[in-house]
This record gives C-alpha cells, structure tokens and sequence, in this order.
C-alpha cells in the first residue's frame, strides 16, 4: 500500500471510530440536524436506536405521586409519550382513569403497545385504560381535549426553546377547568448551554412564568429528591392548575 493511500485509509479508520464513539446526545443532534422535517428526524432517531432521553422506567417521583393520590383523576394526557412507562404508570391507580400516550413517531407508539400488553397480562392495569395514539400534539384534537392531568416528562426538553410559549398555550387549550400540568423538569442544569439540545436545559423559574403568563396557578414547583442516578440533582417537579370555571 502506498503511503498516500495508506494515509486515506488510516482517515476512513479515525472517522469510523470517531463516529462510533459518538454519544447518544450527539447522534441524536446529528439526526436532527439534517433536512427533513422534524417528525422524520425523530421517527429516524427511534429506528436508529437513538433515544437517550429512554430511562427505562418512569420517574420515581411519578410513581410517589401515584401512591399518593394526590393527582387529579379521570382523563390524562402523556404528550411526547415515548415507550409509555408514564401513562402505564398512571393508569396502575385504582379507578376507571382513561389514560392517553401521545407521540409523533409510529414506532414509539408501537412499542408502548407492546409494553401495555405485557403490563395488561400481568395485571398491573387497575380499572384505568390506556391508548396510545399517533399524532401531532400541537396541530390536532383527535386524541381529545379537556384534560383532568397532562404529564410532561422529557416532551419540553426536546422542544426548540422558540417553541416554549406555543407548548404552555396549549396546554391550556387541552386541560379541563380544574385540571392540572404536572412536569418533571429536566434536565435543569444552570451550566448547560440554553441553545444546545435536544434535551435543552429547563429553568423552573421559567417555567413557572411560562405556564403564569397563560393563566395556570402555580400548585408547586420543587426540586425533585429522588431520581434516578444520571439525573439526580437535575429534576423539579412543577404542577400548575388551569383555574376552575366560575358559576
């Protein structure tokens, strides 16, 4: 082999290994970098078995919650719902809870079935029922609207920051008077770039003044004890409450 093609060679090599050794956060700024539209790109991620925001469980704080009953009952909402650990999760609550698992990408919602079929067989449905639906968030109501709770976990982080007061305008749009937006905000990480995602850091102050802008009340907002060992120290829980209808 000659020197210059040996030179070539050793290039395609680094490059190979460069590529390989990419992070999931990288490969998944690569994919959603490119010039499709943003449903492809994510769609492209999930094929790729790009999804590092998939923790393989739902937060523990959501299963706390859970266990408290302390959260609105009847019509829930998983936007951006992913493998469906959430809406699972809120459908283990004793009671008739209709749960729905929203997310712009077939094989996401494909493999939440999956998931809900194994979790049916093994009894850990209650008396709640869970769909999951295929669909844009922000350009339809085929899923439903007036919401008892919508639960964000991991869905405002992958959004462009331009795009933070269209997802708090509606939310209001899809929660019942009365009802309430419960987050688990991550990541929250003061020293993360704002501009570099997805997933892009969260200010909970922000976020409060978002959701306050539009007309929630501010239930809580705290920083989140128990995560799991990645994202400790960076979750706070937010719930906001869309006032009740005046008689």
């Amino acid at each position: 082999m000659s020197a210059r093609k040996g030179l070539r060679f050793a290039a395609r090599t680094l490059g190979q290994k460069r590529q390989t050794s990419a992070s999931p956060a990288e490969r998944l700024h690569s994919l959603l970098r490119g010039k499709e539209g943003e449903a492809t790109a994510w769609r492209k991620a999930w094929l790729d078995g790009t999804t590092p925001w998939d923790a393989g469980s739902s937060p523990p704080v959501l299963a706390d919650l859970v266990r408290s009953g302390s959260l609105p009952r009847g019509r829930a909402l998983v936007p951006g719902c992913g493998s469906g650990y959430d809406a699972i999760t809120l459908a283990q609550r004793d009671g008739g809870d209709k749960v729905v698992g929203l997310d712009i990408v077939p094989e996401a919602v494909a493999q939440a079935q999956s998931l809900l079929q194994r979790a049916e067989d093994a009894g850990a449905v209650r008396g709640g029922s869970v769909s999951f639906v295929c669909d844009d968030f922000f350009c339809s109501e085929a899923f439903g609207s007036n919401f008892d709770l919508i639960f964000d976990y991991t869905f405002l982080c992958a959004l462009s920051p331009t795009m933070r007061a269209q997802w708090a305008r509606r939310m209001v749009e899809l929660l019942a008077p009365g009802g309430q937006l419960v987050c688990v905000l991550f990541p929250v990480d003061a020293a993360a770039n704002p501009t570099v995602g997805p997933p892009y850091p969260l200010d909970p102050p922000t976020v409060q003044e978002l959701c306050e802008k539009v007309g929630l009340r501010t239930v809580e907002l705290s920083k989140v004890q128990d995560s799991i060992g990645p994202r400790r120290g960076r979750e706070w829980l937010g719930r906001w409450e869309r006032p009740p209808a005046k008689l």
